[in-house]
């Protein structure tokens, strides 16, 4: 019973994503599209949860589906819609772009189909993994993690620096 359980969530996490992919794709409205995005964030999270990757599920909720989405939220608000105005593509263009996608698609089957798929022999970590990835971050990844904040932090100030509009007054 278990497992019938087991395999209906994950097709079911697989609908969801597919589907939101899909709206996302195919909406035309750019905070509605964002909206799917989340669904689809929030699907492949619940993935990682079946695959007792707790830590990853929750840094993909909380970096994709909260962080990423209330970023993209905020360019979409900052910038000017006048400077979004794209005419639809050529019915030659959407064939080609098919196509390629078509035989991309076809190709990554093959070599999924085809790779030798070798398993580790190491034994799981089952015990504390946040504490874990915590622990080395905070001993071994001590300068990479501070380089990357720091990183981040100067792309926020670039892009509140980019985002403000001329003539606004100097006074933050």
């Amino acid at each position: 019973m278990a497992e019938f359980v087991y395999h209906l969530v994950f097709y079911m996490l697989v609908v969801t994503i597919l589907a939101s992919g899909f709206a996302m794709i195919f909406t035309r409205n750019i905070v509605a599209s964002v909206t799917c995005l989340v669904g689809t964030f929030l699907g492949v999270a619940g993935i990682f949860f079946l695959l007792n990757a707790e830590f990853i599920g929750v840094v993909q909720i909380m970096v994709y589906a909260g962080g990423l989405s209330l970023l993209i939220i905020f360019a979409i608000m900052l910038t000017d819609p006048r400077d979004h105005e794209v005419d639809r593509p050529k019915s030659g263009n959407v064939m080609l772009a098919a196509a390629v996608s078509g035989i991309l698609f076809i190709m990554m089957v093959i070599a999924i189909s085809t790779a030798q798929w070798s398993f580790s022999d190491a034994e799981p970590l089952t015990t504390q993994p946040a504490v874990y990835i915590g622990i080395q971050y905070f001993t071994n990844y001590i300068v990479p993690f501070y380089l990357a904040a720091i990183l981040l932090s100067m792309a926020l100030t670039g892009a509140i620096v980019l985002a403000k509009k001329e003539g606004e007054d100097e006074k933050c």
